[in-house]
Formats: structure tokens, sequence, C-alpha cells
């Protein structure tokens, strides 16, 4: 029940500073940065630190003690915290996977954000009215209340991204 606390404790304070720096800074924290500190505050709300803490910083003493079979034991004491070689493998083993997908989340982050950039350095806004008038007929068809942003760029295929602010990317040669 502690880790549960601790993890809203700790994501109600992050959110708490970063209302308080949306109001004294107030139109000069770009909304990239409001997104990067909301993410922060969602990874706080949702991360266990206080386990890892516990996990990382008492450093447990290794011991060959047995139940039934070689299944992973860790026992705390109020002077220390004693594990078998079966939890030590376990730990081991679920730290390099946390690891590892942290530099795939990383490295996926840093592709889609190159990706983006390039789009965006080739994209300009559609004005052609065909074009134009044929997503707004098909958007009423298919009931969608907000605008469809069109763009161009010198892209392969049509894709659309975003999910806050979608947006339809055409090829540049596409005729009407």
């Amino acid at each position: 029940m502690n880790i549960i606390f601790t993890m809203c404790f700790t994501g109600s304070i992050l959110f708490l500073l970063y209302l308080i720096a949306v109001r004294i800074f107030k139109n000069s924290l770009s909304n990239r940065w409001k997104y990067i500190i909301l993410k922060l505050v969602l990874f706080f709300f949702l991360t266990p630190l206080g386990f890892l803490k516990l996990i990382l910083y008492q450093a447990p003493t290794q011991t060959d003690f047995k139940l039934a079979g070689n299944i992973p034991i860790m026992v705390s004491t109020p002077h220390s915290t004693y594990t078998n070689s079966a939890y030590q493998i376990n730990l081991t083993i679920v730290l390099i996977w946390i690891v590892m997908a942290i530099a795939a989340f990383v490295w996926q982050q840093l592709k889609y954000f190159r990706f983006k950039k390039l789009i965006q350095l080739s994209m300009t806004e559609i004005t052609d009215l065909d074009i134009i008038d044929y997503v707004d007929h098909y958007r009423q068809t298919v009931r969608i209340k907000r605008k469809v942003r069109l763009y161009q760029s010198n892209c392969i295929s049509p894709f659309t991204a975003g999910i806050l602010s979608p947006l339809i990317v055409l090829p540049a040669n596409l005729s009407s």
C-alpha cells in the first residue's frame, strides 16, 4: 500500500509543480515542454519508484536457503534483507529487461522525432479547393466533426499522422 501512496504522492507533487510552472511562465513555456513535463508526471504516477529503491539500495545479502524447489525468496528483517540465488537471477533478468525496454523506447522516439521533423520541413498546406471539398464531403459522410488538416509533401505515399491533432499528408505529385 505504501508503494501506491508513494506513486500517487510523487505524481501529484510533480503535477502541482507543472501547474505552478504554467502559471508562472504563461506563454514562454512551449507546448513541447509542457508535453514532456506531463509525460514525466505520468511516468511517476505509473512507476513504483519506492519499490525500485527498496531493491536497489538495500543491497540484499545472498544466502542459500530453499523451500520446495528453487523458487525466488526474499526475506526482510529490521536489520537486513536476505535473498537466495534464484531471486538474484530473477532480479537480474527483470533489470536487464527494463533497461532494454527503455532503450528501445528511446530509440523509437528518436526515430519518430527525426521522421516528423523531416516531414514537417517538406510539408505545405493544400489550397486546391477540389481536394478540400472532396475531403470535406467524406468528412461529413463519416460524421467527423472537426476540420481535417491537409498537407502535401515529397513523400512516396499518403499517410495520416497525429493523435491529438491529426492531419493527412498527401504526395506532392498526386493528381486530383
